[in-house]
């Protein structure tokens, strides 16, 4: 029996990069999703969303460019590329409850058998800025597709598919 290689995290998001279509509408989650940016050349016109009014993103960026207005789902420092819009929250909700992202990609928690996922949970403690549902429940029941990312274990060896 052949037993596969696992994949890293940059391996995931530069799998991922690749099977987005040129000229999509992308909106990425927290965590692992927020990694897919630098495997995306510019040519494929592929535009990143996130929930927070930021629509036209790029990688994370750090040092002299960053600018402290404009960060990604994660609270990261984000580069903008050209024809990219600061919106107001509700405006980006409001894409996103029309469905016009072609994918939402997420990080997950656990993923059941049937494709139900958890990728929220509630804060746990006074420093910890990820908790909470935001904005997952309009991603999921609106975006074209859903793609979650996220490693098949947990740290201590357990099944995140369930």
């Amino acid at each position: 029996m052949t037993t596969k290689q696992r994949l890293n995290r940059d391996q995931m998001t530069a799998t991922i990069a690749k099977r987005l279509q040129p000229g999509w509408l992308v909106n990425l989650g927290v965590g692992m999703p927020t990694g897919v940016p630098p495997y995306v050349e510019p040519e494929r016109d592929i535009m990143f969303s996130s929930e927070n009014g930021v629509i036209g993103y790029g990688a994370v960026i750090s040092g002299e460019e960053v600018d402290p207005d404009v960060v990604n789902a994660g609270v990261e420092y984000v580069a903008i590329n050209p024809g990219a819009a600061i919106v107001h929250h509700a405006d980006s909700f409001a894409l996103i409850r029309r469905g016009l992202n072609q994918v939402s990609i997420l990080g997950a928690y656990e993923v059941a058998s049937d494709g139900t996922f958890a990728n929220w949970r509630v804060s746990t403690g006074p420093f910890d800025q990820l908790g909470g549902i935001g904005g997952a429940m309009d991603l999921a029941a609106r975006a074209q597709q859903i793609w979650v990312v996220m490693e098949h274990t947990q740290r201590d060896g357990s099944p995140r598919l369930l």
